[in-house]
């Protein structure tokens, strides 16, 4: 931690805002548009964790997937131009996945800005359309704002990457600036009308269903999911890629809605007469293209749990809309339950639960294909022999339906993929 009442570098002020955030690593190609900050962190190397990357693609995704696995930022640095363009990849993959990252850009001095000098880009209109928010560090003294607030926005509301451009001309310059108080994420909770709306829509459903996705979950999340669906014998199904929110051993889960899903799963889906999304943004991937549930009106009623209220009615028209984080709405509704204030919340008739966990079941067993290669008989081996902790990764594309269909992800955060 600097001394904030001795002078410093403003480079020497973003590594130690870094550290007071809470960051354990960055990931970066070195760059001679931001040495000071290299210096910087090599003179922290005892506080922080400087990993190097043969290409910045590779750096951004990185960090991403640091940002996804710890949901705090995962911090990347890059340099001007042709650097700044290799990492925009990553960048856009953590805005479509809701990622919280921040990617610091070495820019060129303030006075050439404009000029055409060698490799400027203007970075707040390159990444304007891929980031949440690009930001400019044009004053030593705001380094603690500058950064405090990269960082709050890519937790807070729908979380995203920030990317932030540090003029090289302004990073050897001293700041007495102060250092600042740590990342403390505000999770918004439904109030008592709220959580009397949802069990509203509990009560007059026959046919509910619960889809978890999203971001900035946690194992106490999955936990207290787990425990509501039980109570209440609810079917749960996740979201593209976050098949990890529940232990897919468990005898609500009922399977996730990725490429290539279970037609008995969308058949389930159809055929719900209420929805609640927990989390999730219900995407196209999720939602068959918008079209389950339909948009933008539903035929059944949805509960729409997300932490961004700007988020709500982009796509879809809510019933019930909570602008919460769903780890807040369940640990509220399995108080409730426990509690004994929904004491007489009667649970749903067993057959709606294991209609769809059945359909799921039958849906892992191993089904041969042409060619020599069952990959299908792989991906069942593996899920019999991988411990339940072990992290299973994959890229995009639609060869990912054989993990997605026959892999049984157990533990919470073993599923570290891109939607």
């Amino acid at each position: 931690m600097g001394d904030s009442k001795q002078s410093r570098t403003a480079a020497r002020a973003i590594v130690d805002a870094l550290i007071q955030h809470g960051i354990k690593r960055v990931f970066c190609v070195p760059g001679e548009s931001y040495l000071d900050v290299l210096d910087a962190l090599y003179s922290r190397r005892d506080a922080i964790a400087t990993i190097a990357c043969r290409q910045e693609g590779g750096a951004a995704f990185m960090a991403e997937s640091d940002g996804k696995m710890t949901n705090r930022p995962g911090v990347c640095l890059v340099s001007r131009g042709p650097g700044a363009c290799n990492a925009a990849i990553g960048v856009h993959a953590a805005r479509q996945d809701s990622t919280p990252m921040v990617m610091f850009v070495g820019q060129v001095g303030l006075k050439q800005e404009g000029r055409g000098a060698f490799q400027e880009i203007d970075v707040g209109r390159v990444f304007g359309s891929l980031a949440k928010a690009a930001l400019r560090l044009d004053d030593p003294d705001r380094v603690p704002e500058v950064v405090g607030r990269a960082m709050h926005l890519a937790v807070h509301g729908r979380p995203g990457p920030v990317v932030v451009s540090l003029p090289e001309d302004i990073l050897d310059q001293p700041t007495m600036a102060p250092d600042i108080n740590p990342l403390r994420p505000v999770e918004p909770g439904p109030d008592s009308k709220t959580l009397a709306a949802i069990r509203e829509r509990l009560e007059s459903a026959a046919r509910p269903l619960i889809i978890a996705g999203g971001s900035l979950w946690s194992r106490s999340a999955q936990t207290d999911l787990e425990a509501v669906a039980e109570r209440l014998r609810l079917p749960v199904a996740t979201a593209f890629r976050r098949a990890d929110y529940v232990d897919n051993s468990h005898l609500c889960y009922v399977g996730d809605l990725g490429l290539g899903a279970n037609p008995d799963l969308i058949a389930l889906l159809n055929e719900t007469d209420c929805l609640i999304a927990l989390g999730a943004r219900l995407d196209d991937i999720t939602t068959g293209g918008f079209k389950r549930p339909a948009a933008p009106c539903p035929t059944q009623t949805l509960v729409h749990v997300y932490p961004d209220p700007n988020e709500m009615g982009r796509v879809y028209q809510a019933d019930l809309m909570v602008p919460a984080s769903a780890a807040c709405v369940l640990r509220a509704m399995r108080s409730a339950l426990d509690g004994g204030e929904w004491a007489d919340l009667a649970a749903q008739p067993d057959a709606w639960r294991a209609r769809g966990r059945a359909a799921y079941e039958s849906w892992q067993v191993p089904r041969p294909c042409p060619g020599a290669v069952q990959l299908a008989e792989v991906i069942a081996w593996l899920r019999q022999r991988l411990p339940v902790d072990a992290i299973v990764t994959n890229g995009a594309g639609n060869y990912t339906g054989w993990l997605a269909r026959y892999y049984r992800f157990r533990g919470y955060r073993t599923q570290l993929a891109p939607t």
